[in-house]
């Protein structure tokens, strides 16, 4: 079956579909180079190969679970945390989120969109602007965080939930960064 839809298709076709599958990749690839800014020991071919190693994943187990396998992956080879390097991956699909309603948008301005799709493109939008508002709420109180999660060092479960929450309020703090935050937003409107 597959190979009589290759034979019937237009090499030409393939070949630009492949180059586009392959700028696509890029393209995320420098995104998530990017969401890596709290290390130096970040480098494109390495975060280009953990990104296709979590795609695969992806591609073979349901769950997105490719996502946490190429942060933790990338994580041990440039030894650096691991929480840090899932709070990439938490802010990559929030910017997937946000294309995904900038899609919805368009469709808006273009489609006669039934009832159901509305509904669920105004919970995307939502979504989106509560996911980037909490990140923001975690940049800004930063130091709050750190000191209620002192305070109950002590009760381990809540601890460890509370470090893990300061964590990504430590690695939102780029969202301040406008020019980081727009590159972010650029790229994800070309994919």
């Amino acid at each position: 079956n597959v190979a009589q839809i290759f034979s019937r298709s237009n090499p030409s076709t393939i070949f630009f579909i492949l180059l586009l599958a392959l700028f696509a990749r890029l393209i995320l690839t420098f995104r998530w180079y990017l969401l890596l800014h709290f290390t130096d020991k970040r480098n494109l071919r390495d975060t280009f190969n953990y990104l296709n190693i979590g795609y695969l994943i992806n591609d073979i187990f349901p769950g997105r679970i490719g996502d946490f396998v190429k942060s933790y992956f990338w994580a041990k080879k440039t030894k650096v945390s691991k929480s840090d390097a899932l709070a990439s991956v938490v802010v990559e699909r929030l910017f997937d989120l946000t294309g995904m309603g900038l899609i919805f948008i368009l469709a808006l301005f273009t489609l006669d969109l039934p009832s159901y799709a509305l509904k669920g493109g105004i919970i995307l939008i939502a979504l989106c602007i509560v996911g980037f508002a909490g990140l923001l709420f975690l940049a800004k109180n930063n130091q709050r965080l750190s000191l209620i999660r002192d305070k109950y060092i002590a009760k381990k479960t809540l601890s460890w939930i509370l470090n893990k929450i300061n964590k990504l309020s430590i690695y939102s703090a780029f969202l301040t960064d406008l020019k980081l935050t727009f590159s972010l937003f650029f790229l994800t409107v070309l994919v």
